[in-house]
């Protein structure tokens, strides 16, 4: 007689905010989890998704899904200042635990997660969530097998509206301003395709009288294999552009990747120039042109919300098969680290060592 098959995976939600409904599409038709219990503070909301998921239960306090036997993971997706007791106290119950970006709000929130998690034995995945976009993916590969020395990254955020609505506008919720919240994606993307930071150099304004903190962000980051890095990033452009662009120079190529939630330049998704070439990246089902012209010899998967289904799919792969994760807790805690400095750097005005 074969193997038994292994039962479901079963997952708890936790916070059902709209972050959830992209997480869940990667827990829905999956042969090998199941969506069993939803928790979230107002009753009402949770028994929707409850219906909305397909679970089985729903809890108005984190703590009774977490005494649930039927779950065996949970997708944490509440405020940032909320992670780090929620995760531990995951880890405590025996629970295998995706967290949302930032991992934490500070570093030692952090650690304590980890502590936590290897402890109990327990997966802790953080959602990264850019690392499973398809065309940085292949921007790390081009990096290291087509554009020679890698020289110059360069990366950006501009979006136009402010965060100052909800919880995102109180700093405490935050953790701190747009820069932590939103432009931690940039600094984790950064130390993907680059390698270690070793040194950082941030200058931080605010000139909207309605933003929460920090709404101008310029960053230069040195890294270990000798390459600089650069972030310009700022919440308060004209609506609703977001650009979030990463371009990398290399001693023979040149990588642009055109936004991630959306190419704020018409175009492709990814473009590589070598040898006095472009290569376009078409995005997969929805060719782009050029006026009458049809731009692009390549297709890629370049759809911002399918990164929360591959990033949710290699959290059940991770508990299913007993594999390390590709973005572990000490990635996160990186991430973290990197945000300090820059506050950090930004407040003495110098460089800091990272």
């Amino acid at each position: 007689m074969g193997e038994a098959p292994k039962k479901k995976i079963g997952i708890g939600m936790i916070g059902t905010g709209n972050i959830s409904d992209l997480h869940s599409v990667g827990y829905r038709n999956n042969d090998k989890a199941k969506i069993v219990a939803v928790a979230d503070i107002n009753a009402s909301v949770a028994e929707q998704k409850r219906a909305v998921f397909g679970a089985d239960r729903s809890y108005s306090d984190y703590s009774q899904l977490l005494k649930d036997e039927t779950v065996d993971a949970v997708d944490i997706c509440v405020p940032n200042f909320l992670h780090s007791t929620i995760a531990i106290a995951a880890a405590e119950a025996g629970k295998h635990v995706l967290v949302e970006k930032p991992m934490a709000i500070t570093v030692k929130e952090c650690e304590e997660m980890i502590s936590a998690a290897k402890r109990n034995r327990v997966k802790l995945i953080v959602g990264h969530n850019q690392i499973f976009y398809p065309p940085h993916q292949e921007t790390k590969r081009l990096i290291e097998a087509e554009i020679g020395r890698p020289i110059l990254l360069l990366t950006r955020l501009h979006n136009g509206f402010r965060q100052n609505k909800g919880w995102r506008a109180d700093p405490k919720a935050v953790g701190g301003g747009f820069f932590l919240e939103a432009c931690v994606h940039r600094l984790y993307l950064s130390r993907y395709l680059m390698g270690e930071p070793s040194k950082i150099f941030s200058r931080m304004t605010k000139i909207f009288p309605d933003t929460v903190a920090e709404d101008i962000v310029q960053v230069i980051v040195d890294f270990e294999n000798g390459v600089q890095g650069s972030l310009i990033a700022n919440e308060g452009g004209p609506f609703p552009l977001w650009d979030d662009r990463t371009e990398v120079i290399g001693s023979d190529g040149l990588i642009i990747v055109n936004g991630f939630e959306e190419q704020a330049i018409a175009g492709s998704p990814l473009m590589f120039y070598k040898n006095g070439k472009w290569t376009h990246y078409v995005k997969r089902g929805h060719p782009a042109t050029v006026g009458d012209s049809p731009l692009g010899n390549l297709e890629i998967e370049a759809d911002f919300p399918k990164t929360y289904a591959n990033l949710t799919r290699h959290f059940v792969d991770c508990v299913y098969e007993d594999k390390k994760p590709d973005v572990t807790g000490e990635d996160g805690k990186r991430a973290i680290e990197m945000v300090q400095a820059c506050y950090e750097s930004a407040k003495l005005e110098r460089p800091v060592s990272i």
